[in-house]
């Protein structure tokens, strides 16, 4: 089954991995079923279960420890969190900021993929001696002060119709359910 990229989906995955373990349980009941003594096996791995979690509560209760958190469901809270701090990153310098938001949050695989991002709109940008010519040869007149209104024109937001926001957001929240 295919889980969506949020907070639900991840939802349902843990509400499904625990289905599964539960049919385990039941399954293996009915396996053992047939075998003497099976009961009490099956009995006292329900009381080593039940005592285990009781100990770890009264463990967690006396160090003030916080009830563990499943390694995928922080991630995917640092992640919702830095959303809404940079909703729609669309410059390079939005996503060296939501980079370095990723770094600071441990988020290492989608800083990287952040940076990458940043880089690949700098690097498609152009180059003031390649894009003076550009001008040039666009115009009969070239000017400094044209130059530089055409290059704002051309540099600024031109790169949103290849890097939806999104599409963006898709490829950072990527990761194995």
């Amino acid at each position: 089954m295919a889980y969506s990229n949020d907070m639900f989906g991840l939802q349902q995955l843990m509400a499904d991995e625990q289905a599964a373990q539960q049919q385990s349980n039941i399954n293996n009941a009915v396996n053992l079923a047939s075998t003497k003594g099976a009961g009490m096996m099956y009995r006292a791995g329900g009381i080593g279960d039940q005592r285990g979690q009781a100990y770890a509560s009264l463990g967690r209760m006396l160090t003030g420890q916080e009830e563990p958190v499943d390694p995928r469901m922080a991630r995917m809270q640092k992640l919702e969190e830095i959303r809404r701090k940079v909703p729609m990153p669309e410059t390079a310098e939005d996503f060296k900021n939501l980079a370095r938001l990723l770094n600071g949050a441990e988020l290492y695989e989608e800083a990287g993929k952040a940076m990458t991002m940043a880089n690949e709109i700098k690097s498609q940008l152009p180059t003031k001696s390649t894009a003076y010519k550009e001008y040039s040869e666009m115009t009969t007149n070239p000017t400094p002060e044209g130059f530089k209104e055409w290059y704002k024109e051309t540099t600024g937001g031109d790169f949103n119709s290849h890097y939806s926001t999104p599409r963006i957001w898709k490829a950072l929240l990527l990761f194995e359910l």
